[in-house]
């Protein structure tokens, strides 16, 4: 009879380290053209934060777009919208509308 021998090598894995890093916070400034509107109207709703490379803008009730650093709100009924960065440095800002 034939005798298997088994050797187990232990696998070693090696990760290379990532440079990780903390965005830097900034802050955001959120204004409307008109502000408030009237039910039916719209305004155009402008974010603006130094450092920041786009905004996710929420809830997406009412809005032209859920990105950018401008976007059109046609809510029908009052509403606070929320813009976060998204790329750049962080933070947030409201507006109720």
């Amino acid at each position: 009879m034939k005798q298997i021998l088994s050797i187990i090598i232990p696998l070693i894995l090696v990760y290379p380290f990532k440079n990780v890093f903390a965005q830097p916070p900034c802050t955001v400034s959120i204004s409307a053209f008109n502000n408030p509107i009237c039910y039916g109207d719209s305004t155009q709703i402008v974010a603006s934060a130094l450092g920041a490379a786009n905004f996710i803008w929420s809830p997406a009730i009412g809005l032209s777009a859920t990105t950018g650093f401008s976007v059109k709100a046609s809510p029908s009924s009052n509403i606070t919208y929320t813009a976060i960065v998204s790329g750049g440095c962080s933070g947030s800002d409201s507006i109720p509308i």
